[in-house]
């Protein structure tokens, strides 16, 4: 009884969600999130009620096959997050298995994503054009053209940019992807222990990527060189998107490395501050560390050069 009960309400709530603005009602990522806490409470018999009274609601408002789209990925995810959390399994587990089935749960949305990506170039596209008009308005063309800059560098600049900001728009569909991954799982975590015990989290600076992970950056820059080599534009654009995917994943490992050294590193805490302000005040410098941390550290371990003990004046 309690199943159904629990199936009507996430029901509602996905009926609020349809019924939202469109900005909010495209936010389907979330949609997993009461079918998370449905299952890890009450398990997968009230997680399919739940999914098929969603699907019910949808298909009334979109239409069955559009209804079908938009819940396949986060359904799954929310089917893994709650039945990972109900059995216990370890947050990295569970996270991979709900974001890999909200990652598949777009590729039927391929075509369509196709057409994304096509007017996302052509936005851009426009965009230089919108710029080049602005710099004229405003007096900044003329101020560039003074110090050396003719309006045809800048035209090709912004040019360029466009052109490779357009080629990443699936990395970037994979970083909105991976976020909203990782904040439904915390989010139903937060939600699923007010009433059950969820498995613990390991202190942020103990987190490390599993070392299989990287044979896909690895993968992403041998499709980038051999597309480079035979001319390929295709193998190109592969591998610059998986390489630009893994940047925020290992930027994030690497910050937990960053953390574990800079609190039990035996030095004094301004040379802890010396060797850190640098990073900040240069953002590329910061970044292209933190990135190499995360990479390298599944096989190095840096946490050994500062095992835990005294925090050394940190």
């Amino acid at each position: 009884m309690r199943g159904i009960w629990a199936a009507a309400a996430s029901a509602g709530v996905m009926l609020a969600a349809v019924l939202a603005p469109p900005g909010l009602a495209g936010l389907r990522i979330g949609w997993a999130l009461p079918l998370t806490v449905v299952v890890a409470l009450w398990g997968w018999p009230a997680g399919v009620a739940a999914a098929g009274a969603w699907l019910g609601l949808l298909g009334s408002v979109q239409g069955l096959e559009q209804a079908f789209l938009g819940l396949l990925g986060p359904a799954m995810a929310g089917l893994a997050y709650g039945s990972g959390l109900r059995a216990q399994k370890g947050a990295g587990v569970t996270l991979l298995i709900g974001g890999t089935a909200l990652a598949a749960g777009l590729l039927p949305c391929l075509p369509s994503l196709a057409l994304a990506w096509a007017q996302w170039k052509a936005a851009l596209a426009r965009g230089v054009e919108s710029a080049l008009e602005l710099y004229r308005e405003t007096g900044l063309l003329e101020a560039m053209v003074a110090q050396g800059l003719s309006a045809v560098q800048l035209q090709q600049s912004l040019e360029s940019l466009a052109s490779w900001v357009g080629v990443l728009y699936p990395a970037l569909l994979a970083w909105e992807t991976t976020a909203g991954a990782v904040v439904v799982y915390f989010a139903g975590r937060w939600a699923v222990k007010r009433w059950r015990t969820v498995p613990s989290l390991p202190p942020f600076s103990h987190w490390q990527l599993p070392w299989p992970a990287v044979w896909g950056l690895i993968f992403g820059l041998a499709a980038y060189l051999a597309g480079d080599r035979a001319g390929s534009a295709a193998a190109v654009t592969v591998g610059v998107n998986v390489m630009a995917a893994y940047v925020p994943v290992l930027a994030l490992f690497g910050l937990a490395v960053l953390i574990h050294l800079y609190r039990h590193m035996l030095l004094p805490p301004a040379i802890k501050a010396l060797v850190i302000l640098p990073l900040v005040l240069y953002l590329p410098l910061g970044v292209a560390v933190l990135v190499a941390l995360g990479l390298f550290d599944p096989w190095l371990n840096f946490r050994r050069l500062a095992p835990e003990g005294p925090k050394g004046g940190g």
